[in-house]
């Protein structure tokens, strides 16, 4: 299993744009353009009618035009990796309008975390149709990819049902596992890497309480589209339970391998566009990292370019001790610390909290849904 404890360096950096302005002569005619150098040595050329070429510098050929302005916010990490390699530039920025507001393109990218404990269980039970119903009635007219990471990083229950102790034909003889499918540890290729990598998407939830089987997840992806014919039925099968590896539960460092470069050009290849808004929804019964929760926030900006118009985050957790009204968690009875999910979600200018010990989290998802819809539909795509 890949080492999940180090963050690789967060997302990917701005694209440097310096601007050279070319006069033609007194008077200038239509021809009149501005040259702009992108790092790695390629250049954007802009004519008068607003129009643009990105010419390579390796191969000075155009590859690429659009019409507006340019922007460096929220700059992707494949535009970051074609400037630093000399190759074709394909996408400088995210759109904007003339106050510089960005435009998520009607795009949203979903991102859940959720599922570490049996006591969410029931409330995410719940939740799934509910979920469901937001994604496909209020968020209806957006181009949605949804993708649900476990926090635990692991597939399955390795502690107890290893493959020594599972066999092939049967399910794994320890009580409340007896559904799980002990088949896969035997079959080539039924458990791949990415399986076993955190913060990459979920495909084949196993454990208890899980789905026990693949989800049927399209191959090569390791997330959903709102288009898709049997979205609704993938997402129930990934959502809810992830099942339970016995791992470490990390929300905070799966947050951020899940945007992390590497893995957004690897297991998560496809899933983060860079003209899409970010909902991030966190459910956390217990979490040993919430002592920094600006640091899982810095994860999620960093991969928006700090862009807080692009980024809505809902965070489900344990209330702060002065949380109004009153708090339906039982303080004895709190496992992980007591208004640190809410102090994550405080970090953004567009958020949501609300509490783990809700008879459903539904209400809450609805109301950052349509805060993300909002931030979309304020703006001319």
């Amino acid at each position: 299993m890949i080492d999940p404890s180090p963050v690789p360096a967060r997302s990917q950096p701005l694209v440097l744009v310096t601007l050279a302005v070319l006069v033609a002569a007194w008077g200038c005619g239509p021809g009149t353009a501005e040259s702009t150098t992108l790092s790695g040595g390629d250049e954007l050329t802009t004519l008068a009618d607003g129009s643009s070429t990105a010419v390579s510098s390796s191969t000075g050929e155009g590859s690429s035009t659009s019409t507006g302005a340019v922007s460096t916010a929220g700059t992707s990490a494949t535009s970051a990796a074609a400037t630093s390699t000399g190759e074709p530039v394909t996408d400088v920025g995210l759109p904007t309008t003339g106050d510089g507001g960005p435009a998520c393109n009607g795009k949203i990218d979903i991102l859940f975390i959720m599922g570490d404990g049996y006591m969410l269980q029931e409330a995410l039970d719940v939740s799934t149709p509910e979920f469901l119903k937001t994604m496909q009635e209020e968020l209806a007219e957006f181009d949605l990819h949804v993708m649900v990471v476990d926090p635990q990083g692991e597939w399955g229950d390795d502690i107890r049902c290893p493959k020594n102790k599972c066999p092939a034909d049967g399910g794994c003889p320890v009580e409340g596992f007896e559904d799980f499918p002990c088949w896969a540890l035997h079959e080539e290729g039924a458990i791949t890497k990415c399986d076993n990598t955190r913060g990459a998407g979920l495909v084949f939830p196993a454990g208890v309480g899980a789905a026990n089987k693949p989800c049927g997840v399209p191959p090569g992806q390791r997330y959903i589209t709102g288009d898709s014919p049997d979205f609704a039925e993938v997402f129930s099968c990934l959502s809810g339970r992830s099942g339970g590896s016995g791992g470490d539960t990390q929300h905070g460092t799966t947050l951020g391998r899940a945007l992390a470069f590497d893995l957004q050009h690897g297991c998560n290849a496809g899933f983060l566009r860079d003209d899409a808004l970010l909902l991030v929804v966190q459910v956390v019964q217990m979490s040993w990292e919430l002592s920094k929760p600006a640091e899982w926030a810095e994860y999620a900006l960093e991969a928006k370019g700090y862009d807080q118009d692009m980024v809505v985050a809902l965070g489900i957790g344990t209330e702060w001790k002065d949380y109004e009204p009153q708090p339906l968690c039982e303080a004895a009875k709190s496992i992980d610390e007591p208004g640190g999910i809410a102090e994550f979600v405080e970090v953004f200018d567009h958020g949501v909290f609300g509490s783990r010990c809700a008879p459903s989290y539904g209400p809450f998802f609805e109301e950052a849904a349509a805060m993300a819809a909002e931030l979309c539909r304020s703006v001319p795509r």
